[in-house]
This record gives C-alpha cells, sequence and structure tokens, in this order.
C-alpha cells in the first residue's frame, strides 16, 4: 500500500510552519480537522504546485482573507445559480450539481484548501464530523472525494483521477512533475 503522506512529502516539505493564532482554525481543530491534512499544511514549503494550483493555508496569516474571498466568490455563484432555478421551474439539479452547501460553520459545510488559476476551488466538505475533498469547477457540477489531501493530490499528480480532466490542463503534470 503506497504511503501517500511519505510519496508527496519528498517534494513539500520544509520547516515546519509556526502556528498562526485563527479563531475559525482553533474551531476546526476543536471539530475533527483531519491530522494528516493537518500535517500536509504544516510541512509545505510551497504556495502551490506548477504555478497553477494555490494552496489556502490555515498557517498563513492572510486565511481568513482568502476564506472570505472565495466565500464570496461561492455565495455570489450560487446565488445566481438558485435565481436561474427559481425562474426555470422545471429544473431539477442532477446529481452531483448545484450549490447544496453553507459555507463553514453549518451542518453540511464547505471550507476552502486550494484554488486554481482557472477559478476551480478546492474544499473540505464537513458533514456529519466526517471530512472529504470537495471540487468545484467552472460549472455547478462537483467532484467529492472521501481522501486526504495527500491521498488526492498524489493521485492527482499520477492520473488517477479522471474526471479532474475537465477542471486542469492535460499537461499541468506531464511526466509526474510537481513544481512548487
Amino acid at each position: 500500500m503506497i504511503n501517500y503522506e511519505n510519496e508527496l512529502n519528498k517534494f513539500f516539505s520544509g520547516e515546519p510552519q509556526e502556528y498562526v493564532t485563527v479563531d475559525i482554525f482553533n474551531i476546526l481543530l476543536s471539530e475533527g480537522f483531519p491530522e494528516s491534512d493537518l500535517n500536509f499544511f504544516k510541512n509545505c514549503k510551497c504556495d502551490g504546485i506548477n504555478d497553477y494550483i494555490w494552496f489556502v493555508s490555515p498557517f498563513e496569516p492572510s486565511w481568513n482573507d482568502m476564506v472570505d474571498e472565495i466565500k464570496a466568490s461561492y455565495l455570489f455563484v450560487k446565488e445566481g445559480f438558485e435565481h436561474d432555478i427559481i425562474m426555470q421551474n422545471h429544473y431539477i439539479p442532477e446529481c452531483n450539481e448545484g450549490y447544496p452547501f453553507e459555507f463553514y460553520p453549518g451542518e453540511k459545510c464547505i471550507l476552502p484548501w486550494a484554488q486554481c488559476d482557472n477559478g476551480a476551488v478546492f474544499y473540505w466538505k464537513i458533514e456529519n464530523g466526517k471530512w472529504s475533498i470537495l471540487i468545484y469547477g467552472e460549472s455547478s457540477a462537483f467532484y467529492e472525494y472521501d481522501m486526504t489531501i495527500y491521498e488526492f493530490l498524489y493521485k492527482l499528480v499520477n492520473g488517477e483521477i479522471d474526471d479532474m480532466s475537465e477542471y486542469l490542463p492535460d499537461d499541468l503534470f506531464e511526466n509526474g512533475m510537481i513544481c512548487c
């Protein structure tokens, strides 16, 4: 079995980042923030991957500002989508479509951990104490993955997550290369 954390730490590890006191982050820690995801951000020495995927690290002093900016964009798009549905009362969202999530905090909520140059955002989905990864791209479709950040990124880089092709350039991880 592959140890995703060890494999990716070869590329991302550096000096552990100092803990930044952030009110929301303290709450998250008390609500079961996945330990491996926390370790990823503690040990990550880079801001993103291949100048295309940018991390929204809870250890950055500007984390609250970044989250607020992404939240505003999400809520704007969600409001427009819901308005369009009301205008087209015959429309029924497909599975994995629409904006059924609240922004953290909430019972079924999301919180960003990365964003891409094309507007795609990688979120944690938090529901009933369970954390998973949720990806929204340029449309109202989303994909959910029940895995850690390490496993997700490892599989993404190695081309094992096929449905991400609509969100990322084909040559982003050419030959499995990761640049920080």
